[in-house]
């Protein structure tokens, strides 16, 4: 294949009048061929890892909620106007159609398309600086505009191709094309299994309200209730084995279940609570949804809480996922106080008219349009009344189990599955074609958070565990089986390993394994970070154990390293970890050292990765995954969980 010569040089990437010899004109070719490719290749690995994560086909280490690559698909510049296709899958498209083209003409590139890849690395520079800017730098993302940056240079010195343009733009064209239409076809599949799960536990959790429904509306209905009581003074309890636990643990509740302020009815057939975040872009269909049922719907009273998630005023979250959402709540409440209910629910609607977000100046015209004092509304809305308020809603919340929003309750119960169309408008239409009576607030009380755990445990898709008879504790056929996934160095690893072998102590019915999964990079491909340096050491320490000395060996190392968690170093971990359970240190060091015992640690932390595991302890019951086994007091539930395996069916 013939190249054309640059108009400015000889070779391509030479300077005019300088001769070359074949054999390094042609190596030079071949190196530019092979960056280029190497480029497209980062970007089109990097860029996979970010659409499998859009998919859930994948958990990519860092990319969790609230993490730069969470908040970097979430922003206006992660997702296609309109469309809500993810930029990734529009970049891995492109550099698809980049590498065909490429390799079509073994490294040389049309006019056209060098002009498609100039732009390109003009888009990637501007990524980076809205990525900077926003404070969400995504490793993955940065990936992908690196290996741009590299196709771009070794474009710019390749020659141009000496194909039929048609040839190479259509190949790259072709690729892009084909590409896109397996990704739409995977986002449907995805999306598809995404309203088929919300319809289920949409369908569930409605039965579950009109279920409850009805038992309060015989409970209202009997003669004694009524005449000792009155309707809305003998309130039934969701139907839970829970319900003696106290209110600081997550129990039960006593007072009136809704919000300070309200629209509709106070004695209402179909009462809505919401905990609700005004910068939450899930919070913002909703309470569309929610506007236009109170508008439409003489039934309903609507009253809502507030759960922030912004440090500002909510310690209970991770990161500051919306900075301004603790003063918009304060807002909300400001107007409440100086106003009542008409002014709370004018300055609800104006903040979430905004999605949250103002400056001082445009809170100022909002006020004055709203008819509020602007002096006089800052001063109430910076008083700790507000912020008190606020953090007695985040309170409540926590002891409801909340740890998202939108959270909706209908009478009582939790509303799971509100992502399906229509979810709330729905549910309240199959409620209302039951004719329940009106009632008042006294009588919702939903299930507290250790209810609910184990409630979202019980809701979880079995995952295909494999056995691990080396060490394993317990009888094979026990009707508990736990499985742990663990770092020796991590104190809530120890604290759920305690629990478990307490619980197999205590109960003959239990098998318990441990796998590893070090947050430790060197042996751990699924962590991003290392953030404990022994504990792969550690993992392959207690594996020596058990390849030296069989089950019993491995499970003393293992309790003794996490009792010692704390004390582990390069010096003490193999000789004290001998000493405590009478092996030999020097056999023990060439058997942690062994591909056999670094093996066994790398397939459990696989397996996790597999399995989509990102914290630690991640804990499974009879195979299904303990979205949370502590309640946010510190209080474990992960007996009460175990209780409810052994009384599966």
């Amino acid at each position: 294949m013939r190249a054309e010569a640059r108009p400015w040089g000889g070779a391509a990437g030479e300077p005019a009048g300088m001769k070359t010899t074949p054999v390094s004109s042609a190596r030079a070719r071949g190196t530019r061929f092979w960056m280029g490719l190497g480029g497209l290749g980062l970007s089109i690995v990097a860029a996979l890892l970010l659409v499998l994560e859009h998919f859930n086909a994948l958990s990519l280490p860092g990319c969790g909620p609230g993490s730069a690559c969470a908040r970097a698909a979430a922003s206006v510049w992660g997702k296609l106007p309109l469309s809500g296709w993810p930029v990734s899958a529009i970049g891995l498209a492109y550099f698809a159609g980049l590498a065909a083209a490429w390799i079509t003409a073994r490294g040389a590139i049309e006019g056209l398309l060098l002009a498609v890849v100039r732009a390109g690395a003009v888009i990637s520079v501007f990524y980076i600086v809205v990525m900077i800017a926003g404070g969400y730098a995504c490793a993955y993302c940065l990936a992908v505009h690196v290996g741009n940056f590299v196709f771009w240079f070794a474009s710019e010195r390749a020659p141009h191709a000496s194909v039929a343009r048609r040839r190479q733009v259509g190949a790259s064209a072709t690729t892009f094309v084909a590409a896109t239409l397996i990704l739409a076809a995977g986002e449907l599949y995805g999306r598809t299994a995404a309203m088929q799960r919300a319809e289920r536990q949409l369908a569930e959790s409605t039965a579950a309200v009109i279920a409850q429904t009805e038992r309060l509306t015989r409970l209202a209905e009997s003669p004694k209730s009524a005449a000792a009581t009155g309707i809305g003074s003998a309130p039934e309890r969701w139907d839970t084995a829970a319900a003696s636990v106290s209110q600081s643990e997550g129990g039960t509740r006593e007072a009136a279940f809704t919000g300070r302020y309200r629209l509709g009815p106070a004695v209402a057939p179909i009462r809505i609570v919401v905990f609700t975040d005004y910068q939450c872009p899930d919070c913002q269909r909703i309470e569309t949804e929610l506007r236009a049922l109170t508008e439409s719907r003489a039934d309903v009273s609507l009253s809502t809480k507030h759960f922030p998630f912004c440090t500002q005023c909510n310690p209970h979250v991770p990161q500051n996922l919306h900075p301004n959402a603790c003063w918009a709540a304060r807002a909300a409440e400001a107007a409440g106080i100086l106003a009542g209910d008409d002014g709370f629910w004018g300055m609800h609607r104006w903040l979430f008219d905004r999605k949250g977000s103002f400056t001082d100046a445009e809170l100022r015209q909002g006020l004055a349009d709203l008819g509020f004092d602007a002096r006089a509304f800052e001063h109430v809305m910076q008083s700790e009344q507000t912020l008190q308020r606020v953090q007695e809603d985040i309170a409540e919340a926590l002891t409801l189990g909340l740890h998202f929003t939108p959270m909706v309750f209908i009478n009582g119960g939790e509303l799971k599955g509100w992502d399906a169309p229509r979810a709330v408008t729905r549910t309240v239409e199959r409620l209302a074609a039951t004719n329940p009576p009106p009632l008042t607030a006294e009588h919702d009380h939903p299930p507290a958070a250790i209810e609910k755990y184990i409630a979202d445990w019980r809701e979880q898709p079995r995952a295909a565990l494999p056995a691990d008879a080396r060490t394993a504790l317990g009888p094979a056929e026990a009707r508990v089986q736990v499985v742990i996934f663990g770092d020796y160095q991590e104190q809530n690893t120890a604290e759920a390993d305690a629990l478990a072998r307490a619980e197999l102590a205590a109960h003959g019915d239990v098998r318990y394994v441990f796998r590893h999964f070090p947050f430790d990079a060197a042996c751990n491909p699924g962590v991003q970070s290392t953030r404990h340096p022994w504990a792969c050491r550690a993992a392959r320490t207690a594996e020596a154990a058990g390849l030296l000395g069989g089950s019993d060996e491995f499970w003393k190392v293992h309790v003794w390293l996490l009792a010692n968690r704390q004390e582990l170093n390069e010096q003490t971990l193999i000789a004290a970890a001998a000493a405590a359970v009478a092996l030999d240190a020097d056999a023990l060091a060439r058997q942690a050292e062994s591909p056999e015992a670094a093996a066994a640690v790398r397939g459990d932390a696989e397996l996790g990765r597999r399995l989509g595991v990102r914290g630690i302890p991640t804990v499974f019951v009879n195979g299904r995954r303990v979205p949370r086994w502590r309640l946010p007091g510190g209080q474990s539930v992960l007996e009460r969980i175990l209780a409810a395996a052994r009384n599966e069916p």
